[in-house]
């Protein structure tokens, strides 16, 4: 439809901000959107995924976190026996100000040397949880309870983002 000068909203009026193909004096043939297109281009559908988090209250109600030996044995039942001097493990438990387990998760499964962690999935679980405290906690295959460098540096790149969250 060609583009008639005439009064808005007169049966003869094209709205020119509709219009999907203008011709471009440098390239013939070629488009270019409107402003309003481009207004819409950037705008854009911006809908983020989401991140289901359910919360099943147990029936079963467990003595609060207090201390490394409470962590050790409530951490050590979660772990699968069958992987726990095969591969390395990453978990994390995620707890209230009391210290109550609101949540655990195994993040990931390693080889037999190295397990990587996802700090963004570690965060935003934190975060839908609603916890105030988090524990990460790994095996080694090896038994030996010595952290590596390796494990230092993976636990302070963790820690860091959990703080500024928290």
């Amino acid at each position: 439809m060609p583009f008639c000068p005439c009064k808005i909203g007169s049966p003869n009026y094209y709205d020119r901000t509709n219009e999907t193909i203008f011709e471009s004096p440098l390239i013939e043939g070629t488009t270019m959107p409107t402003k309003k297109q481009r207004l819409v281009q950037l705008r854009g559908d911006w809908t983020a995924g989401e991140i289901r988090v359910t919360y099943k209250p147990g029936l079963k109600s467990r003595p609060p976190i207090t201390g490394t030996v409470e962590a050790y044995l409530f951490i050590s039942s979660l772990w699968d026996k069958e992987l726990i001097t095969l591969q390395e493990q990453m978990m994390a438990v995620f707890m209230n100000r009391t210290g109550q387990v609101i949540g655990y998760r195994l993040l990931n499964t390693g080889n037999i040397s190295h397990c990587e962690i996802d700090t963004r999935l570690l965060v935003s679980l934190a975060l839908h949880c609603m916890a105030s405290s988090v524990i990460i906690a790994h095996n080694h295959p090896s038994g030996n309870l010595t952290p590596s460098d390796a494990d230092i540096t993976l636990t302070k790149k963790s820690v860091m983002p959990l703080c500024l969250s928290m």
